[in-house]
């Protein structure tokens, strides 16, 4: 079979207007198609789940739950406003959520279900039409993509809602090339400018997408002496779109977030948990094809890309080590790399190469194996992805449901309970969304405090952690971080009976093991003196000054 009878698209096939009617049906019932199968996907995945989510994989999905729940009404708007200038979690990827949770639930499925249809799917639509736009076959080539990169269903199915950055990221792309290679005119260099801007309001890390997507279009403009000036146009709406309805954000949130860090490049670091989830060899065909084809058949367009890809890396690694969220970043521009490579490939030989490496990737991140639970566990650079795609199962996830059960009968209403633990293992997110996680229907929540700065860097109140009626205290609290001294030092009040401590008695008979750590259950008894509590705070003040 000929290369040119596999990819049936107008540019390689001469279509009658009745070919093409019936080329649109069969790509709608394609998209169609596709939609209904992620949707069944992310149902199975959530379904067979037994896993209780908790920071940043249940944030966004409290967020929603609250803004459902009509615990905001009356206020919502002033809220999410502050929550962008104040808040390193801010309500705006959460809105489109609420929304099906107030219709459909508050399960965990109608959360991942909101984001897949909502976000992941008309990615892949815009991946469709770019690929029409500066490619070719482009069914063929959105679903190589999305079998290259299955790390965008993971995220979305594991509950980012980054995933809508990365509907932004695409469209950026989409409306900066152009079919014919002209200079995008100034309505979309507009439009373009908006988008940065919401982007950064999306998550405050895509600030890094935001500023090498500027850089590259000046970079490739004085490169190729092409309009320099009109790229100067998304950047100054960028920045009057943030500065006028979001006063103080351009300062306040990310200077107060970036501006005052450490710079450390930890290139190999990153770079290892970069490969874990795309692939060391996809990355080098990506960029040894962009040689080829700017050589060969004067390419241009893949310079942009690589400038882009170049300078968020370079500026994020120099300022945070990366998580699996912020590859998000960087998908968009490897699929108009996939894209422009699919383009200039003339040989079934080269087709089928690629295919089978995108199956590869797909079925390897089946294949059951150890987790690492943090980067610095990531030893070598990966050849082919090998995150696990397999659902996430968890032995003690109804142990944590029974201790939250129990919690709901002893504190009584109007009494609150403080928690010393943060791990993962066992942690306050973890009580309040346990019922969500495994599908049974919430009792009660308001009573569990967060009632102390668990990172030494915080300065909040810990005043209140003083007064709690109840106090839940795992041993050992922490299982990762060996430096935080405020959780240990709160922890140490409880075992050796120190300030205030002397106030409460344990309630042996709620003692339990989950996972190897002890977790104890106290009550107060008696009022707290000043003289304990500031013992107490001093101590705990001590250490976050430290």
């Amino acid at each position: 079979m000929k290369y040119r009878a596999i990819f049936d698209d107008e540019d390689d096939l001469e279509l009658t207007p009745e070919k093409s009617m019936s080329t649109a049906a069969k790509t709608i019932t394609a998209l169609g198609v596709s939609a209904l199968v992620l949707c069944l996907l992310a149902a199975l995945y959530v379904s067979l789940c037994r896993e209780i989510f908790y920071w940043s994989s249940a944030d966004y999905w409290s967020m929603a739950r609250r803004i459902a729940a009509g615990e905001l009404d009356g206020r919502l708007w002033s809220t999410v406003y502050d929550s962008v200038l104040n808040s390193e979690f801010n309500y705006i990827p959460s809105l489109i959520s609420s929304v099906f949770i107030r219709l459909f639930g508050e399960t965990r499925l109608v959360f991942i279900l909101s984001l897949v249809i909502c976000y992941l799917f008309p990615s892949y639509i815009l991946v469709y039409f770019t690929a029409k736009k500066i490619g070719k076959a482009p069914l063929v080539t959105t679903l190589i993509s999305i079998f290259t990169m299955p790390v965008t269903i993971y995220l979305t199915f594991s509950g980012f809602t980054e995933i809508g950055g990365f509907l932004i990221c695409t469209a950026c792309f989409f409306l900066y090339f152009t079919k014919d290679g002209r200079e995008p005119g100034l309505v979309r260099m507009i439009i373009i400018g908006l988008l940065l801007a919401a982007l950064m309001l999306w998550n405050n890390w895509y600030l890094f997408f935001s500023v090498s997507f500027i850089t590259a279009m000046i970079a490739e403009s004085i490169i190729f002496r092409r309009k320099w000036y009109m790229r100067l146009v998304p950047l100054a709406v960028m920045i009057a779109a943030v500065s006028v309805f979001f006063e103080g954000f351009m300062f306040q949130r990310l200077l107060a977030s970036y501006g005052g860090g450490e710079i450390s490049f930890r290139v190999f670091d990153n770079l290892k948990l970069v490969t874990r989830y795309l692939g060391l060899i996809f990355l080098a065909g990506l960029a040894a094809s962009s040689v080829f084809i700017g050589i060969k058949y004067k390419e241009r367009r893949q310079v942009f890309v690589w400038l882009q890809l170049a300078v968020c890396y370079a500026a994020f690694t120099a300022t945070r080590t990366h998580g699996q969220g912020h590859l998000l970043m960087y998908v968009p521009g490897l699929t108009v790399l996939l894209i422009l490579t699919v383009k200039y490939i003339h040989r079934e030989q080269t087709l089928i190469a690629l295919c089978v490496l995108a199956l590869i990737h797909s079925v390897n991140i089946f294949i059951p194996r150890e987790q690492p639970k943090s980067v610095s566990e990531i030893r070598t650079l990966a050849p082919f992805p090998n995150f696990s795609m397999l659902p996430v199962t968890r032995d003690s996830a109804y142990d944590i449901l029974s201790l939250k059960t129990t919690l709901d009968s002893v504190v009584p209403e109007g009494q609150y309970l403080g928690v010393l633990s943060y791990s993962d293992i066992l942690n306050s997110e973890m009580l309040k969304n346990a019922e969500p996680s495994l599908g049974v229907e919430q009792q009660r929540v308001g009573y569990i405090a967060n009632t102390i700065p668990y990172f030494d860097v915080d300065s909040g109140n810990i005043e209140p952690l003083c007064n709690a009626n109840y106090m839940l205290v795992a041993y050992p609290a922490q299982l990762v971080r060996d430096d935080q001294n405020v959780l240990s030092a709160a922890v140490d009040s409880f075992e050796y009976w120190t300030d205030i401590a002397s106030a409460y008695e344990e309630m042996y008979e709620y003692e339990t093991v989950i996972d190897d750590v002890t977790v104890k259950l106290y009550r107060r008894v008696r009022n707290v003196t000043e003289f304990e509590k500031a013992a107490f705070v001093n101590k705990l003040r001590a250490m976050i000054n430290r």
